[in-house]
């Protein structure tokens, strides 16, 4: 657990505001509960810890809005991998918590 915690110390504030405005214009764009503007920047943090950590073959360039690049390519593409995870944002964030606590478990075994 300490090693989610200290990627969690170590994210910027930039990375919040970023993915909550996605989440917001997600919000708009789609019918879902408001809640989920709150739960998307979690779910992009827990998908990027275990692409980081537990799936290293996985690229996280396109998810999440952090570090905000100035291409119009990359912009769409991280745009449109996150509706995925908007949608998904609560199974995501439930689930992959899960997952890093029993793996975290295991390794101290």
């Amino acid at each position: 657990m300490n090693d989610l915690r200290n990627y969690l110390s170590k994210v910027p504030s930039e990375f919040w505001f970023n993915n909550a405005i996605v989440g917001v214009i997600w919000y708009l764009l789609s019918v879902q509960d408001f809640f989920m503007i709150l739960v998307f920047p979690f779910a992009v943090l827990i998908v990027r810890y275990l692409c980081l950590n537990y799936f290293k073959e996985v690229s996280v360039e396109y998810v999440g809005f952090y570090p905000f690049k100035h291409d119009i390519k990359w912009a769409i593409i991280a745009f449109l991998v996150s509706f995925p995870i908007y949608l998904l944002g609560t199974v995501i964030a439930i689930l992959g918590t899960l997952f890093i606590l029993v793996k975290e478990h295991q390794a101290k075994q």
